[in-house]
């Protein structure tokens, strides 16, 4: 497969993460995600930054940081990585997902198997969005873009809400949904 930005997707050798779509993988309903859908294997600076604000900001709550391409056992032993600095961290978890098996018994399961995506111009972008929105439809919770620097707790918001752009539309790059209820029927309208 040519790189497209997209291809380590679908890439099951190298994996040193827990898989998303195994069983053990059951995160706590308020938990917060973060997506890495770059290619790249690991975090930058930037990412490392706005994963461990979150996590100095909410140490009562799991951070997981889920990634669509392969990490290396020595990506996440090197001492100078972001990854490294960031298992430190009791609330941090990083778990891989395989695309084809996460999207399972979701409205988008059909679309993403037949790989329309790949024609987007814009497919990290729109694969991020679809991740982001199958997440919160499975397990509910906090998802955060990989650039959201977290200030202060998230208290008081309630369990389902977004941020606005501007009059006209709401934003995606912060977005806490329940797992049942408003939360669910949102996430699922999402991706119909």
């Amino acid at each position: 497969m040519a790189d497209d930005g997209i291809s380590c997707h679908y890439i099951a050798e190298g994996d040193s993460l827990l898989s998303a779509e195994d069983t053990s993988f059951s995160p706590p309903t308020d938990s917060i995600f973060f997506h890495e859908t770059s290619c790249r294997g690991g975090l930058n600076s930037r990412q490392a930054c706005a994963v461990e604000s979150a996590a100095k900001s909410h140490p009562w709550r799991n951070i997981y940081v889920l990634f669509s391409g392969p990490v290396t056992e020595s990506a996440l032993h090197i001492t100078s990585s972001s990854l490294f600095v960031l298992k430190k961290y009791p609330n941090i978890n990083f778990a891989r997902v395989h695309i084809d098996e996460y999207a399972k018994n979701t409205a988008v399961e059909e679309f993403l198997a037949k790989k329309t995506i790949h024609a987007s111009p814009y497919k990290i972008t729109h694969t991020s969005n679809y991740l982001r929105f199958i997440t919160l439809f499975k397990y509910g919770g906090l998802y955060l873009d990989m650039d959201m620097i977290v200030l202060k707790p998230f208290y008081g918001l309630g369990r389902n809400w977004v941020v606005r752009e501007n009059d006209h539309f709401i934003g995606s790059a912060v977005v806490n949904a329940a797992k049942d209820g408003l939360g669910q029927e949102f996430t699922r309208r999402v991706l119909e």
